[in-house]
């Protein structure tokens, strides 16, 4: 538990430290930069004074209130940073108010007589009045602007216009100010419990400490990731992206070359040797292309039959049309694919009440290039392997249905080897 406390305040120190370096180089957003510095600063000083990360000199007794201030200083700035993010006016008297806060927790402490118990964020005397008015003084300020950070930033969570990084972002600070109301309730109840001196209590004095360390330093894990999340995600994702991506290009080849066979004429143009991203883009862009303009050609029992399968293997009543990695919707899209293939090369094209002009956009649409690539990975899997799908188009393709001509410069292409 030690070891979550000492890497969460010399991480969180760090992170401040990143955080002014990066404030004097913005423009427009340097309070909100300064503000997370001081919240990461005042939070990491608190967590990291207890645990001996940061030595200080003078007596014993001083450190605790000194960790009290750095608690206040981190919680007046998180809460300061919580309403600029939410929109709302940035609250001027809100530092003044923690620094007079602090001091009264200061002279209350400096005071009193050696804490006989501390942990972060409670350290008072079995029956010393003042100190415990005035430990109770700090730790409900602690929770007021936890609590309305908290409801801040859950207020802007909620909004639709929140971008993907920013959102993890502001998830992991959530996370972290949620920890850290427990955090605050429970050093409350340590206080409590050493103040009144309840018997046997001391006993359990060390597991209730170590608690209230692990919470501190867990409190601080999340805020300092949700804090830096912006700055480090990006480069990563792209590097993972990246590898993914390589490993869809090549899954998903094989039903690109198919629906290039057929219609040639739906290759995009492409510079030469582009990056990855853009090749997966354009794979998943010409496969969607082609159900679009199959879609007057797909045979009209193809989705039924699989609908019916589905039913009945939900009431256990099908045989085992599903491997690893499908799903019945892509093996809906893979059978009306090759029905629509088939019917295409034929010539054979079905009217539809649907059918008004355009033809319908594909469904189950996923909302980014590597959740589409993923799905379209599992139809190109159940158009090569899946048997219910080889059964339909057998089938299916014996239809005697009216023929139309073949369109007009329609050609087969070469596959390429």
């Amino acid at each position: 538990m030690e070891a979550v406390t000492v890497v969460a305040a010399v991480l969180s120190l760090a992170a401040a430290v990143a955080k002014v370096r990066e404030a004097l180089r913005a423009g427009a957003a340097r309070a909100d930069l300064l503000y997370f510095a001081g919240a990461l600063a005042g939070f990491g000083g608190a967590v990291g004074l207890p645990a001996d990360i940061i030595n200080l000199p003078g007596e014993p007794h001083l450190m605790p209130w000194i960790a009290h201030c750095c608690a206040m200083l981190g919680a007046a700035c998180l809460h300061t940073a919580a309403v600029r993010i939410a929109g709302g006016p940035t609250p001027k008297p809100l530092l003044g108010m923690a620094v007079v806060l602090a001091a009264a927790v200061s002279l209350a402490s400096a005071a009193g007589t050696q804490p006989s118990l501390t942990v972060p964020g409670a350290a008072v005397t079995d029956g010393d009045v003042l100190q415990a008015a005035a430990m109770l003084v700090y730790l409900a300020y602690l929770l007021w602007a936890l609590a309305r950070s908290h409801v801040l930033i859950g207020r802007y969570l909620r909004r639709e216009d929140t971008g993907v990084l920013l959102h993890r972002s502001l998830t992991f600070a959530a996370g972290g100010v949620t920890v850290g109301v427990l955090w605050v309730v429970w050093s409350s109840y340590v206080m409590l419990s050493v103040w009144l001196g309840s018997r046997g209590f001391a006993a359990v004095a060390g597991p209730f400490s170590a608690t209230a360390e692990l919470l501190g330093g867990l409190a601080l894990l999340l805020l300092t990731i949700g804090a830096t999340y912006t700055s480090w995600a990006a480069p990563m994702t792209r590097a993972v992206t990246a590898l993914l991506a390589r490993r869809l290009v090549v899954q998903l080849e094989p039903l690109h070359q198919v629906v290039l066979d057929v219609l040639p004429e739906l290759a995009l143009p492409m510079p030469d040797d582009p990056p990855v991203r853009m090749r997966l883009y354009r794979q998943v862009i010409e496969i969607r292309d082609a159900q679009m303009r199959l879609h007057s050609h797909v045979h009209p029992e193809a989705s039924r039959v699989v609908a019916e399968q589905s039913k009945q293997a939900r009431h256990g009543r099908a045989g085992i049309w599903i491997s690893g990695g499908e799903s019945w919707i892509a093996i809906r899209e893979a059978a009306e694919l090759a029905t629509a293939i088939d019917g295409y090369r034929h010539g054979r094209r079905y009217e539809r009440a649907d059918d008004v002009g355009v033809p319908q956009c594909c469904p189950e649409l996923q909302r980014t290039t590597l959740a589409e690539a993923r799905h379209l990975v599992r139809v190109s899997r159940a158009y090569s392997d899946n048997a219910l799908v080889a059964k339909i188009r057998t089938d299916l393709s014996r239809d005697n249905e009216v023929r139309s001509p073949r369109p007009p410069g329609w050609r087969p292409r070469a596959r390429r080897r």
